[in-house]
């Protein structure tokens, strides 16, 4: 099997009970917190920040699975940023409830960041037909 690594920006730690369904699916599991982004700084220094604490390889040879955090534009831009790292769109990994009421990582549908972008490209080749 291929090394496959989660790494969890979403600022919460993961319970033991979350690593411990993780995994069998992930060799490795990496946190990695986000505190505050300032979007009065310099935002691509703050990612280059944040991406420096990542000890997990961003060179593309692995496949990378992401926790995204809760705020939409910080996740937005910290996908961006890394795929311009790792030269393709990561994967995202959702949370569920569980049956405890905490939500944690679901290994049973895992969105795949390729398959998405190719999805796209495919549609909007049929918007571009059908202008024609």
């Amino acid at each position: 099997m291929d090394t496959k690594a989660l790494i969890n920006f979403s600022s919460h730690a993961l319970s033991q009970k979350a690593k411990d369904s993780l995994s069998p699916h992930f060799d490795i599991i990496e946190e990695v917190f986000i505190h505050n982004i300032n979007f009065n700084e310099n935002v691509e220094e703050q990612l280059r920040e944040i991406i420096r604490n990542v000890k997990t390889p961003l060179d593309g040879s692995i496949p990378i699975t992401l926790i995204v955090p809760g705020q939409a534009t910080i996740a937005v831009l910290l996908i961006t940023f890394l795929s311009g790292i790792i030269g393709h769109i990561p994967d995202i990994c959702l949370l569920e409830m569980d049956e405890d009421g905490f939500y944690v990582p679901t290994t049973s549908f895992i969105l795949s960041g390729n398959n998405i972008k190719t999805s796209g490209r495919k549609f909007r080749q049929e918007l571009w037909s059908s202008k024609k």
